[in-house]
């Protein structure tokens, strides 16, 4: 497939769904240079990647004590890499808010730099599964004041947008602060 970009750069997405806010990457537009380990998702043409706590990411349903143990005590973290082909504004058309973000090089690789870092990896440089298929291990503490939402207006701000990261706990905060950020954030649903 061919790179997605527009004649002001490179495109990627953010997608709210639920309790899950994530980025949306194209995997063509990732240099194995930036992130060797995009090859492992190289078999779609997009991944959605979150950041969450990492025993009730992964748990099926809401568990109140798990919830409560994510928000109050610093938890070990996990990423959910989730692959697909569709294209993301018609795969969440109905059931998610998606922004479209427009990028430079520079601040796409430093985005691409960022998600990358959040990943552990072993001594052989390998992602570190976490407990069920698709969830990889982070280095990452999660805490009430370090959610899903905060790690996405992170990757943001380290990435030269105008956000603010610090206090965005909810997915409210971090719609508000997108569509403050510019002409380069869209609200497309």
């Amino acid at each position: 497939p061919t790179s997605e970009k527009h004649a002001e750069g490179y495109v990627f997405y953010i997608v709210q769904e639920s309790w899950h806010t994530g980025f949306i990457i194209r995997t063509s537009d990732v240099p194995d240079t930036l992130w060797p380990k995009i090859k492992h998702f190289n078999n779609r043409n997009y991944i959605d990647v979150g950041w969450g706590d990492e025993a009730f990411y992964q748990h099926p349903g809401i568990n109140i004590y798990l919830a409560l143990k994510a928000a109050v005590i610093p938890t070990s973290s996990a990423l959910r890499v989730s692959p697909f082909n569709t294209h993301p504004e018609a795969y969440y058309a109905n059931y998610a808010s998606l922004y479209r973000i427009t990028a430079t090089q520079e601040q796409f690789f430093e985005l691409i730099g960022f998600i990358a870092q959040s990943f552990k990896y072993d001594d052989g440089n390998n992602l570190i599964p976490s407990a069920t298929s698709r969830f990889y291990k982070s280095p990452l503490k999660y805490h009430l004041f370090r959610t899903c939402n905060t790690w996405v207006a992170r990757g943001l701000r380290d990435s030269g947008y105008s956000v603010r990261w610090r206090c965005i706990l909810t997915r409210r905060q971090l719609a508000r602060q997108l569509n403050r950020a510019g002409d380069s954030i869209e609200e497309l649903f």
